[in-house]
């Protein structure tokens, strides 16, 4: 019932486009030749199209924003508090768009000035509560207390803090050039926003599993919690970026593993379905790269079998890949011990159909 009544108010958005299309229609021989439709900072027009290049416009950007709509709301399995949240955000957009369309119109016709202080605070506003909801409902409870880390990722991109600079410097721009004391308010919102994701891009997302679940934090704020049994429930998605498997050589376990826990200190040196391969070294909770991930022709994508083979003499790894040497490292970190089968990746699934062991 929630999903049906949820995807019914998504198709109500579509009303708009009509209603945007009669608006321009009851004034369309009124219009002047040069429509104005863009403005500065004191009002004055400084961009003009023709009527036809007015309708065009709204109709693409509209349709542009009901369309992502509607591939949300069929995406919605459940409406919850945030997918609805999300949903008036996009009647807002839509309420911002006709608004806007109608502003032009009186502009042109009867000489109204355009305000576009409430349209920025209804759409800087209404993303600000988007964004709070979802950081608010899906954070998840707190975890309870674990024993100890099983392991710690933080990524971060300064590409993506490098490129989300722009936006924010351009905002920043326009608050202290707005002739208005509402607009540079109105402006240091989405200034502060994208300055905030600047920051996070830049220093990253922490990944902290535990024997209680997953806890993802940034700037020290906790984001999400996922407890284990939720975990281990997943479901795999098309977008999946795979896993890896391989060989675990120089184990220093004098005991047989769980299948669960990656903590210990050993070599690992695998292939992955996306046709690459990589080794790296198990350091107690953490992983140390000997060789990143990297694409190499011998390795068989997907579903296809491959043969792996590891030589392991002095402080040298070799990795071979249906007989053709991928991979050569060095390391002296540790120098002998157990060995085994390594099996990464969310819902990865692996058949062995053969393991031997050889020694000098």
């Amino acid at each position: 019932m929630k999903r049906t009544l949820y995807r019914l108010f998504t198709g109500m958005l579509w009303l708009a486009l009509p209603a945007i299309a009669l608006r321009l229609w009851m004034v369309w021989g009124r219009l002047p030749a040069r429509v104005a439709i863009h403005f500065d900072f004191t009002g004055h027009p400084n961009g003009w199209l023709s009527p036809t290049g007015v309708l065009v416009f709204f109709l693409v950007v509209l349709t542009a924003t009901l369309i992502t709509a509607t591939i949300i709301a069929f995406r919605v399995t459940e409406p919850d508090l945030p997918t609805w949240t999300l949903l008036g955000f996009f009647y807002v957009i839509v309420g911002i768009l006709y608004g806007a369309a109608d502003g032009i119109v009186n502009y042109n016709l009867y000489g109204r000035a355009i305000n576009v202080v409430p349209f920025l605070v209804a759409g800087f506003g209404t993303a600000f509560v988007v964004i709070v909801v979802f950081l608010g409902t899906r954070r998840g409870p707190h975890l309870p207390p674990a024993e100890s880390v099983i392991a710690e990722e933080a990524h971060g991109s300064p590409f993506w803090a490098f490129i989300m600079v722009l936006p924010c410097v351009f905002f920043t721009t326009l608050a202290v050039l707005a002739p208005s004391r509402a607009v540079k308010l109105v402006m240091i919102l989405p200034t502060l926003l994208l300055l905030m994701a600047v920051i996070m891009a830049g220093s990253g997302f922490r990944y902290i599993f535990t024997q209680t679940g997953l806890e993802i934090r940034t700037l020290g704020f906790r984001l999400r919690s996922i407890p284990a049994s939720q975990i281990r429930n997943y479901a795999v998605e098309s977008w999946s970026a795979g896993g890896g498997y391989g060989i675990i050589v120089r184990d220093q376990s004098d005991s047989p593993r769980n299948g669960t826990s990656q903590d210990g200190r050993y070599y690992v040196l695998e292939a992955s379905d996306k046709g690459e391969i990589g080794v790296w070294r198990r350091d107690s909770d953490h992983w140390v790269d000997l060789l990143p991930w990297q694409h190499v022709d011998a390795v068989k994508p997907g579903t296809a079998s491959n043969n792996l083979e590891v030589r392991a003499v002095g402080t040298s790894l070799t990795l071979s890949v249906n007989g053709t040497r991928v991979a050569t490292v060095t390391d002296s970190t540790l120098s002998g011990g157990g060995v085994g089968v390594f099996v990464g990746g969310d819902g990865n699934q692996v058949a062995l159909d053969h393991f031997a062991i050889q020694t000098p």
